[in-house]
């Protein structure tokens, strides 16, 4: 499946209970997986569609703020503020990026509260291979296999990627040209603002706002792994100071960014294609 594609991060053997640091699988540029067993339970509000499952088949909890839910797995939209509690589960979060085009199919089809519980027997097929990714000794071979198998059962059937203009097409416009407005964008497409507007929401997943937002944590992602300070960081993504930097990264991930610097708490498994420039 994977050819000659392999992980340029070596694997070490670790069973249940013994996580020495989060770990995050890198193979795709429209999902991942990352498996954190060292946070804490923390606020957290992303961009991204995430399906949690536990690898063990055991229970876990989600803190909505206004509902706590009991799931042995989850799938939650963008932008939804919540709180997991997962001791002893393994859980493992398949994260789906607005680049998807599973990710606007998602936000258009959940329930109004933006999450919705999912049979965990449903995923029984990839059981070992799930247990390796939470255990950090997934190959890249066992790795497509749980992404294939959560892209089919989340999407069944052909609705995908349907929408015209394509989330594809708007969000290529909004990369070439990242000062694009909303009225311009709409101008570009011969349809009124408030039409772009629902449009884009509908096609893409997120507002015009939001997806600019999501771009700003993409570069946010990439300087990270420079060698800028903090500083350089949140002046270069576009950020009014550190300050602000920190607040809405802690929005986001629920920890500072200085956290990710830290390189004994996340181990990346990156693929070799990935890693290579093209």
């Amino acid at each position: 499946m994977a050819g000659d594609v392999n992980y340029v991060q070596s694997h070490h053997n670790r069973g249940r209970g013994t996580a020495e640091e989060n770990r995050l699988y890198i193979f795709s540029q429209q999902v991942f997986f990352y498996c954190n067993p060292l946070d804490r339970p923390v606020w957290v509000e992303t961009h991204c569609c995430v399906l949690f499952i536990s690898a063990y088949a055991e229970p876990f909890s989600v803190d909505f703020g206004n509902q706590r839910v009991e799931a042995r797995a989850l799938l939650a939209g963008p932008l939804l503020r919540r709180k997991i509690i997962a001791e002893g589960a393994g859980l493992v979060g398949f994260y789906i990026m607005p680049e998807s085009p599973l990710y606007a199919y998602l936000v258009n089809t959940l329930p109004p509260s933006g999450f919705r519980p999912v049979y965990r027997g449903l995923m029984d097929a990839v059981n070992a291979e799930l247990m390796a990714l939470y255990e950090g000794r997934a190959d890249v071979d066992q790795t497509l296999a749980v992404s294939a198998h959560m892209h089919k059962l989340l999407a069944p059937g052909s609705a995908v990627g349907s929408a015209k203009p394509s989330a594809a097409e708007l969000t290529a416009l909004i990369r070439s040209d990242p000062a694009i407005s909303l009225r311009q964008l709409a101008e570009r497409n011969g349809v009124s603002y408030t039409r772009m507007s629902r449009v884009f929401t509908q096609n893409v997943g997120l507002s015009f706002r939001e997806y600019k937002n999501w771009l700003k944590h993409l570069r946010v992602v990439r300087l990270m792994d420079t060698g800028m300070s903090l500083t350089e960081v949140a002046q270069e993504a576009g950020f009014a100071d550190l300050a602000q930097f920190t607040r809405i990264y802690k929005r986001w991930y629920g920890n500072p960014p200085s956290y990710v610097r830290q390189q004994k708490n996340i181990k990346v498994f990156l693929t070799s294609n990935l890693a290579s420039p093209p």
